[in-house]
């Protein structure tokens, strides 16, 4: 029992690591000064820039629909040998950085374009192949690993951007990319060992291939995500945090200087948005540790920080922090549309197919919206009448941002967060004690031990395994082997399947 826990220890270090690396390359392609040498260059031609990663995602996306359609490789190639393919995408990633940056070959903007494009094709394929490593994980789980990788990769992100340019490029190009591979090796290698030990903890099996019925993800969920990322794309897209400018108020405040922008190769919006993601990363962390996690305690933090950008620049704050904070929410919306996914996989105890095909459907609307915003901003700047500094513009730019999260907070999402979280049975008209008194008739019924009646008791109290953990002083491997055997005495197969039941028998 010690050796399997020490081993589920370490291959958590790998999720962290390899998770902490992935998200840094990604912030590193938002976030790109630390690897692009000639900004002067890159701001000049920053809308085709953010367009050619735009066109990257679709790249990608359709890279992954084609090997998961015509090829089937997500399912035919055994967990163990996804290591071989994570090293190619570990070259992929090396070749993009050294081509944006222009090492390989100079040929401005080209080199831009180019390895911006490959960047966000290979990001986006690689995410297909952490989502096979991980779907099968518990959502507190994942989303621990999630906050501690985020908060792990900002700190990353801003001592390589503190950095001689040099060191940074080399750490990106190189070191990222192979820690990332190490990573997904030593879990893919042991992804027997992940998946019995599950099982022994009292995780129940995903529905067979054969028998498993795939459930389209509802319509609701993918346009408020779609939409959710559109409002969030469009402010980023029409004002690149990579490549802003400006003179830094509070950068010139700390090296004294009245002209500067950068401190090193950190500019203020980049800064803000570390900052950011950390909070939000020791916030979800609480969140999940105590046991309160819920999809309506993310997405208005997200939304909250992309108003803050719609409401404050488009009427021009020095240093342009109100770009970096709405960066910052757009990467808690990604979370969000994450946690989302995953609860609903869950929820409806979905095959690897299954919840592979999920994941692609959500990843196409974020793709779709992408290219919606990427389009909707070159037409605008294309407009020979469009002049974002007049006072009339800027006003309805930010009304209608606003307007269109305080919609989505009010109407779809709601909607979403029933659809994907479990729900839990209200108690009785007689109140709590008849609805326990009840759960003790069900357990006698069904011949539960004392002990496992004790967890179903919090069970349809809503309480989840952390909660059970600590208020029955029980480890997790514990109430996971309790919460099987209610299963296999109750004839059923997930913890709705369970409350329904225990419903249907008043």
């Amino acid at each position: 029992m010690a050796k399997r826990t020490q081993q589920i220890d370490t291959l958590a270090a790998s999720r962290i690591a390899g998770l902490g690396c992935f998200v840094l390359l990604v912030l590193t392609c938002l976030l790109s000064n630390p690897i692009a040498f000639d900004n002067t260059s890159a701001f000049e031609f920053q809308l085709p820039l953010t367009a050619a990663g735009g066109i990257g995602l679709l790249l990608g996306f359709c890279a992954c629909c084609f090997v998961y359609r015509m090829k089937q490789l997500f399912l035919d190639v055994p967990l163990e040998k996804i290591g071989r393919f994570a090293l190619c995408l570990s070259c992929g990633l090396t070749a993009s950085i050294l081509v944006r940056s222009g090492l390989i070959f100079d040929a401005a903007p080209y080199d831009l374009l180019v390895g911006s494009a490959l960047e966000s094709a290979i990001l986006l394929f690689a995410a297909i192949y952490w989502w096979i490593i991980l779907f099968r994980l518990e959502n507190e789980e994942l989303l621990a690993n999630t906050s501690q990788s985020l908060f792990c990769a900002a700190i990353a992100f801003l001592a390589l951007s503190l950095m001689p340019q040099g060191v940074s490029l080399l750490v990106l190009a190189l070191g990222a990319p192979l820690c990332m591979t190490m990573c997904m090796i030593r879990l893919c290698a042991n992804g027997n060992e992940i998946e019995l030990a599950t099982k022994s903890d009292g995780a129940i099996d995903h529905i067979d291939e054969k028998h498993g019925t795939h459930h389209n993800v509802p319509p609701i969920i993918l346009a408020s995500i779609g939409l959710s990322f559109f409002v969030a794309d469009f402010i980023m897209t029409a004002f690149p945090i990579s490549l802003f400018p400006e003179e830094s108020p509070l950068f010139s405040a700390v090296v004294k200087r009245p002209d500067t922008s950068n401190l090193a190769q950190l500019n203020e919006p980049a800064l803000l948005c570390c900052l950011m993601v950390l909070l939000f990363a020791i916030i979800l962390s609480s969140i999940v540790r105590h046991g309160h996690f819920s999809l309506s305690r993310i997405c208005p933090m997200g939304f909250l920080a992309i108003a803050l950008g719609y409401l404050t620049f488009p009427y021009h704050f020095p240093g342009g922090f109100p770009i970096g904070i709405a960066e910052a929410g757009r990467i808690v919306i990604a979370v969000f549309a994450i946690a989302a996914t995953h609860l609903y996989v869950q929820k409806h105890q979905l095959s690897m197919r299954g919840s592979i095909e999920a994941a692609l459907e959500v990843m196409g609307c974020i793709v779709l919206a992408a290219i919606i915003a990427n389009a909707f901003v070159t037409a605008l700047y294309a407009w020979p009448g469009f002049d974002y500094l007049a006072l009339p513009l800027r006003s309805v730019f930010s009304g209608v941002g606003i307007f269109v999260l305080v919609v989505l907070l009010l109407g779809p999402l709601p909607r979403v967060y029933s659809l994907v979280e479990m729900k839990m049975p209200e108690p009785a008209e007689g109140g709590s004690e008849n609805t326990l008194g009840h759960v003790e008739l069900f357990a006698q019924e069904y011949k539960l031990s004392p002990r496992e009646t004790d967890v179903l008791k919090l069970v349809t109290m809503g309480r989840d395994v952390p909660y059970i953990e600590q208020e029955l002083t029980l480890s997790k491997s514990t109430v996971k082997t309790h919460m099987r055997h209610i299963y296999e005495k109750c004839g059923v197969s997930s913890r709705q399947d369970l409350l329904d039941l225990i419903i249907k028998g008043r």
